[in-house]
């Protein structure tokens, strides 16, 4: 399965264009997926989740431009950040000047005249490809550092700041197992069932 970026925005033909331009930059190894805005943020974060695996996001600024939307860029690049701080996110624009001060948020804004410039292209693909790199080597830390912690919880006492982190991690996993559309509903259950076990044994050894 490729790994996807995703691309929101609420012109379709912007969907189309630029996320051609934005598919030249990473090639054949990741798929860009282009898809329109839900009304509110909380259901947009459920639509951001339903697709796996998501190494990085691109998020037009105007969002509610065609009245789709009720937010902008980078209010959803925000509500991301509060259950995801290292995931790179994007925030493209005609005017880069007006969301300078949103990049505690997003990795750095994308100008959509420079995504038309091949030369602007490759450094743009080159940085991209860096950010996602770093993301991946992330992802994979944290299985680690989870099959970790669950190993350690069945042989021994976890400590209570131990037992914070495997809880976080636990959630991410299931999370992203709950939206995928890939699972059917009985193996969910099984894999919620695993992780559910496992906390409630280290629940109880922290008692």
């Amino acid at each position: 399965m490729k790994p996807i970026v995703l691309y929101i925005d609420e012109e379709e033909m912007a969907l189309r264009t630029m996320g051609k331009r934005l598919q030249r930059c990473f090639g054949n190894e990741i798929q860009v997926t282009p898809i329109s805005p839900d009304q509110t943020i909380e259901k947009m974060i459920q639509k951001i989740e339903s697709y796996h695996p998501v190494v990085s996001i691109v998020i037009d600024q105007k969002l509610f431009a065609a009245g789709t939307a009720t937010y902008v860029g980078t209010q959803l690049a925000g509500a991301i950040r509060q259950t995801d701080h290292k995931i790179p996110i994007y925030i493209l624009t005609n005017f880069v000047d007006d969301v300078d001060g949103a990049l505690g948020d997003i990795e750095y804004v994308l100008a959509k005249d420079d995504l038309s410039e091949d030369n602007r292209l490759h450094a743009i693909a080159a940085r991209l490809r860096r950010h996602i790199n770093v993301f991946q080597d992330i992802l994979v830390e944290r299985e680690v550092r989870f099959e970790e912690l669950l190993r350690k919880g069945y042989k021994d006492t976890l400590t209570a700041a131990e037992s914070e982190e495997f809880q976080q991690l636990s959630f991410q996993r299931e999370r992203k197992i709950a939206f995928s559309e890939l699972l059917d509903s009985t193996e969910l259950g099984r894999k919620l069932d695993t992780a559910q076990a496992a906390l409630a044994k280290i629940s109880n050894s922290l008692k």
